[in-house]
């Protein structure tokens, strides 16, 4: 540094730090693993399958009696209820959420659901 030039200015060090999170930020969260399925259980266990990509356009649909998985697939739960949420194979404890991997094997399974009322789903694993 000489002194024609001046003394640095601490703003191009804030910039640089600042870029660089951003940057960092922007990695991240294109990385980060999303899941495949989302389902929310709201309280007094009605629970519904929210689109992959919550879009406003795209309603969420109920939990039907018939859930489709493919192999390996990220499912999230969402529990919203003051009860554990057993949908399956697939389970969360009251208010929080819970992230799962569907089975890699395909295969039908018939299990407990406390969202429906015949305590019944079958997860389809294609």
């Amino acid at each position: 540094m000489s002194f024609v030039d001046g003394p640095r200015s601490p703003f191009g060090f804030a910039a640089a730090v600042t870029g660089l999170v951003a940057a960092t930020a922007a990695c991240v969260w294109l990385s980060w693993p999303r899941p495949d399925l989302t389902i929310q259980v709201a309280l007094g266990s009605a629970a519904v399958v929210l689109p992959r990509y919550a879009a406003r356009w795209r309603p969420a649909t109920p939990l039907p009696l018939v859930l489709e998985v493919e192999r390996g697939a990220l499912v999230r739960v969402i529990n919203d209820d003051t009860a554990w949420a057993r949908l399956g194979i697939f389970s969360a404890p009251p208010h929080s959420a819970d992230t799962e991997r569907a089975p890699t094997v395909p295969g039908m399974f018939l299990t407990f659901c406390s969202a429906h009322p015949g305590r019944a789903i079958e997860i389809v694993v294609k």
